[in-house]
Formats: structure tokens, C-alpha cells, sequence
């Protein structure tokens, strides 16, 4: 029985729109890349940013109901 390939998609996810909710808290919403750029089963995305005049880098990982349509 084969396992389920997984690696890192060929291309980032398309049409990235952010909404301001509150000036603490932004809305992500994202399309998939095209699926043959998929290698495998996409499990979920890290988003990583950086606060403004801070050193420091937040990663966050974002697990989802991810739809296949």
C-alpha cells in the first residue's frame, strides 16, 4: 500500500487579500495553487510576518478545512 506524498507546493497560494478587522487583527483569505503544483497532499500553510519597528519574526501554522474545488 503506497503512503500519501507530501511536500512543499511548487508555487505559493494565489489571489492573497487581507482585510483590516481591527487595527490588532487582519483577516488572510488565499486561493490554492494550481493543483499540479501541489507535490502531494497540502496539509496546511505557515504564514510568517513582522511587526513594524520589532526585530522579531512570527510564524504562525494555519490547519484548516482546506476545499478541494
Amino acid at each position: 500500500m503506497n503512503s500519501p506524498s507530501f511536500s512543499v507546493p511548487s508555487t505559493p497560494p494565489v489571489n492573497l487579500t487581507s482585510v483590516e478587522v481591527t487595527p490588532r487583527v487582519i483577516k488572510l483569505k488565499w486561493d490554492l495553487p494550481p493543483k499540479e503544483y501541489w507535490n502531494g497532499i497540502i496539509r496546511g500553510f505557515i504564514i510568517m510576518y513582522y511587526r513594524y519597528n520589532f526585530a522579531d519574526i512570527i510564524m504562525l501554522f494555519y490547519k484548516g478545512k482546506i476545499s478541494l474545488s
